[in-house]
């Protein structure tokens, strides 16, 4: 039975639907420019900025971002946000968007298992013992975060993301639940019609193909690409598989609107190695579990997402921006334990609606907007036998449901002053039905809600001068478990899990020399959380959830990019340098478990104390050198804290060859080397696993190589 609920919230996907069909006659022209991402549409002259080619050293000021719907330049954005250009995302390496996230304060992806990501920003991961929660991610401005509560982020290759920005702390009050913090990827097409096909090669097989077309004329465009990558694997059972094709097309059909369209097909397969014990892995670090392989343990997964969005300026105050997307997801996962396999469906939308205008011969913007997210999930659950489905264990149908209202004030009164405040209502709705049971505890039926919550936030910042801005900000978050966590692998369904809540305050400091080559950006914040969700496993291996109390968490981020040489003549062009602090002290300060008080310890899965460091050497001919440093305080692997990771330092280096052959023909090659010190570590330990299965071996020292050619036309 389809619950009410579900019913009422469904109005909400026609909010905005009506501007398609505006008439043109209806509105005046104006000489303002849309944001869409960091590429710029002036919709009259229908020409596209290319603002996608920032290196390590540009200013802040050059990315203007869409970031808490608003337009003003990040710089003055109340908030800690980072973000990632092109550059650096195809300079340090193009198999995996990790290396670049990694040199940001405060956000890491860790790459459990080839393929297999999670997302860390601010602690987030605690709750993540695999995949990606508590963190918000969008895609080209659609949600790419499931109605479910978490990402399948290992569908996107790297040639789908052209930059990226990297919200930190709760967002909620305009991108709904999550206390992590939210992820805008974009996929922008490049300035001129182009083709560009590029390869790699690496070690463990490591093989990888693409091909992309980019092709505009004066009232549309097209881009569109294909990838395919392999590879073995570091680890004995961790071999991967994944192919994209995508598509996107931009239409003008007036001055005053845009539309898009975007397909993304995904083929995905990769294998799960599993954790070890610490005596498993000073054996052999590269073996996988034992039965890991007998079992097949691994997942094969594929994906078809399409969206449309628009945007019209309405008048010269009112302007609108709508999304809509369905996906499906294909899901095939045999494990040591069982072996399961789902068909999920989801639909999607997001609209908002903008005001420009003026109080107070001050300028004023006021966005309102909701979104709407929904799915549907067929899970069933089976016996594994040497890797083969058996027998039906029990069956689920699945709906799920999340409604998000918001508004946002931007007010700037002058003298440098930018003051906003926003206010959201979340709603989270889960309906397990089992429909076949062959365990004993079913067939039964379980709703849960959680109820809706107001998440406000306020924010200010102040130019200092021309070159440093300061920020202050009150937001809260709110956070209900996931449907992994609601419902968890072996088909029990935890009714007692509460919503974690929580109420951040952050100060924070920017600056950039007027010569442009020095910027700082400096966070310091506290964030006060209750019912903190952890993990724990229980003897069959099966990970479950629990709220662990109340906690405490003190951070402080640093970034700084400077160039100390620059020059237009002779053989050394730039030396630019790059450099993220984080400082992360959190602590479990009220315990609500009955056997153990775990109060004072430190927050499993977080180091205090993070550095990571880059250098990059410009000389002439196109020639580039870059050399990589990340260091990793030791931290607990465990609620109890008896168990800790190592400190460790990682050394990686990179030369790159640029070179334009006349007017159409563009080339660059790759050399890279990774964990030049062949150090053996673990990277996205499983936390709280039963049995001391908390390593996860990252690979050792190595190399790939990349090459690629643009033509254009």
């Amino acid at each position: 039975m389809k619950p009410t609920s579900f019913q009422n919230t469904a109005t909400v996907i026609f909010l905005g639907i009506g501007i398609f069909l505006l008439p043109q006659t209806l509105f005046s022209k104006t000489e303002e420019f849309f944001h869409t991402g960091t590429t710029v549409y002036d919709l009259y002259s229908e020409r596209i900025i290319d603002t996608t080619e920032i290196s390590i050293s540009a200013t802040i000021d050059e990315i203007e971002i869409r970031a808490m719907e608003s337009q003003s330049p990040l710089r003055l954005q109340p908030a800690a946000i980072s973000q990632i250009g092109a550059i650096e995302l195809q300079n340090l390496n193009p198999r995996t968007i990790s290396s670049a996230f990694n040199f940001s304060a405060g956000a890491t992806i860790e790459e459990r298992a080839t393929a297999s990501y999670r997302v860390n920003i601010r602690g987030s991961s605690l709750r993540s013992p695999f995949g990606v929660r508590n963190v918000k991610v969008y895609w080209n401005g659609f949600s790419f975060t499931t109605s479910e509560g978490t990402t399948p982020l290992n569908f996107l290759d790297i040639s789908l993301i052209t930059n990226a920005t990297i919200l930190k702390g709760p967002s909620g009050s305009l991108y709904g639940a999550g206390n992590g913090g939210v992820i805008l990827f974009n996929n922008q097409p490049q300035k001129y019609n182009s083709v560009k096909t590029s390869a790699s090669a690496g070690s463990y097989q490591l093989q990888r193909q693409a091909i992309q077309l980019n092709y505009r004329e004066d009232h549309f465009s097209i881009y569109s690409g294909y990838s395919q990558m392999s590879s073995d694997g570091y680890r004995n059972h961790s071999g991967m598989d994944r192919k994209n094709f995508f598509f996107s097309s931009s239409f003008f059909p007036s001055a005053t609107q845009k539309i898009d369209f975007h397909l993304l097909y995904a083929d995905l397969f990769y294998q799960l190695p599993g954790g070890l014990n610490f005596e498993q892995f000073q054996e052999n670090s590269r073996q996988a579990r034992p039965n890991a392989a007998e079992q097949n343990s691994s997942i094969e997964s594929q994906l078809l997402f399409t969206g449309i969005s628009a945007e019209h300026q309405l008048s010269s105050n009112w302007m609108n921006r709508t999304y809509l997307s369905m996906s499906t997801i294909d899901f095939d996962h045999p494990f040591i334990l069982d072996y399961k396999t789902e068909l999920q469906r989801e639909w999607a939308a997001r609209t908002v609606f903008y005001y420009n205008g003026l109080f107070r011969l001050q300028s004023v913007r006021l966005a309102l907007g909701a979104e709407y997210q929904s799915g549907r999930k067929t899970a069933s659950n089976f016996a594994n036998i040497g890797g083969n489905r058996d027998s039906l264990r029990f069956a689920d149908d699945i709906r799920t449901a999340n409604v998000s209202t918001f508004q946002q004030l931007e007010w700037k009164p002058g003298n440098g002053w930018l003051i906003t405040a926003a206010l959201s209502q979340n709603f989270t709705r889960y309906q397990v039905d089992r429909f076949a049971d062959n365990i004993g505890t079913g067939p039964w039926l379980v709703k849960r809600s959680f109820d809706p919550v107001w998440i406000p936030r306020l924010g200010f910042s102040k130019e200092l001068s021309d070159q440093s801005v300061i920020f202050g900000l009150f937001s809260s978050g709110f956070s209900p478990p996931t449907l992994d966590e609601f419902r968890t692998n072996e088909g029990s369904v935890n009714l007692d899990l509460e919503a974690e809540r929580g109420w951040n305050y952050e100060l924070g400091y920017r600056f950039r020399d007027r010569s442009e080559f020095f910027q700082a950006n400096l966070s310091v914040f506290y964030f006060n959380l209750d019912q903190s969700i952890s993990t724990f496993t229980n003897p069959d291996g099966v990970v479950l959830f629990r709220n662990s109390g109340a906690t405490d968490q003190y951070g402080v981020e640093l970034e700084l990019d400077w160039r100390p040489y620059s020059s237009d003549f002779g053989l050394l062009r730039e030396i630019a340098l790059k450099h993220a602090y984080t400082g992360h002290f959190f602590y479990f300060r009220e315990s609500l478990r009955a056997e153990e008080d775990i109060s004072g310890n430190q927050l499993t899965g977080v180091a205090p104390h993070k550095l990571n460091n880059r250098v990059g050497i410009q000389f002439a001919g196109g020639f580039q050198w870059q050399f990589f440093h990340l260091y990793s305080d030791q931290l607990p692997l465990d609620d109890r804290n008896m168990v800790f990771q190592e400190a460790r330092h990682i050394l990686g280096t990179k030369i790159d060859w640029n070179y334009q052959l006349g007017n159409q023909w563009k080339i660059n090659a790759g050399l890279g080397i990774e964990n030049l010190t062949d150090l053996d570590y673990s990277l996205g330990n499983d936390l709280n696993a039963f049995g001391g299965r908390f390593y996860q071996t990252a690979p050792g020292r190595n190399w790939h190589a990349d090459l690629g050619v643009v033509y254009l036309f």
